[in-house]
């Protein structure tokens, strides 16, 4: 499944990339239309919700650092059963307790349709942290997800998508709320953790 979507280069802070038409046989009813789609995934230790528009002020460190390595996909639907990829698979490495760090966009073109689901795939990921984390204070601690391949499938504020639309999908990690300390000890996190806490949200850009 991996093997047939168009291989994009390394994903780095605040670096503007390529996002990915629909890919594989997921596909959508709709005219093709033109659309600038924002895609941002971070980790900030001081936000509730992840951003929806504009550029967000990084906030002070929280008390570790670190980095997910992951390769990803993002993909979003208008009822839950057809999905049309926003970014196919594609190599990020996303800091951790830090503000608005990762971002791609592209105008793309896509089905005109109303979006209110999002999945985002998560294959091959694993951590490293460093600082005060959940049972003690550690230096670039290795932690590995579990699982090969986690999905996480969000509801997401509708976005109708039309001829130059400009939008943003937005993901927070939310590592503060689901590291712990049997975690830093065994090496591992089970990917549920991440299902049940990484949030999204989406809006139009500018509102």
């Amino acid at each position: 499944m991996w093997s047939d979507i168009a291989r994009c280069s390394r994903f780095s802070v605040l670096l503007l990339m390529p996002l990915l038409a629909s890919c594989g046989g997921d596909d959508i009813t709709g005219v093709t239309v033109n659309a600038t789609l924002r895609v941002v995934l971070d980790d900030n230790p001081s936000r509730t919700t992840p951003p929806v528009s504009g550029t967000q002020q990084a906030p002070p460190p929280g008390d570790y650092t670190g980095t997910l390595a992951t390769t990803t996909r993002v993909a979003v639907s208008s009822d839950g059963e057809s999905w049309h990829e926003l970014i196919g698979t594609q190599a990020l490495n996303i800091p951790l307790q830090v503000g608005d760090s990762a971002v791609v966009e592209r105008t793309v073109s896509l089905p005109a349709a109303t979006y209110s689901q999002v999945r985002l795939t998560l294959r091959g990921a694993s951590m490293t942290v460093t600082g005060d984390v959940p049972g003690g204070s550690v230096s670039n601690r290795p932690l590995d997800i579990s699982e090969l391949e986690v999905v996480i499938v969000r509801p997401i504020p509708a976005i109708t998508v039309s001829a130059n639309t400009s939008a943003r999908v937005a993901f927070d990690l939310n590592t503060e709320n689901w590291l712990t300390s049997a975690n830093v000890t065994s090496g591992t996190i089970a990917g549920s953790q991440l299902q049940a806490a990484i949030q999204a949200v989406a809006g139009y850009e500018g509102s």
